[in-house]
């Protein structure tokens, strides 16, 4: 079970996932048990090298559903 949803156009988008095992919710720390729903927030942004290039960052971040305060795709 798999829902997106778009935040900010190749930038930041959610997926509600279903846990296929022990995750930390990077909010508050506490356990996400397995098969227990939580949000996978996608953050896309450009870093710089020292050159001067850039490069495609991307980070994921797992959120529980008590520490969610948007909305739930």
């Amino acid at each position: 079970m798999v829902r997106i949803k778009v935040l900010t156009p190749k930038k930041e988008f959610i997926v509600l996932r279903k846990a296929r095992k022990n995750h930390v919710c990077h909010e508050c720390k506490r356990l996400i048990p397995k098969d227990a729903k939580y949000i996978e927030d996608h953050i896309n942004y450009v870093r710089r090298k020292r050159s001067g290039d850039g490069f495609l960052w991307r980070v994921t971040n797992k959120i529980c559903l008590d520490c969610w305060r948007g909305e739930i795709p």
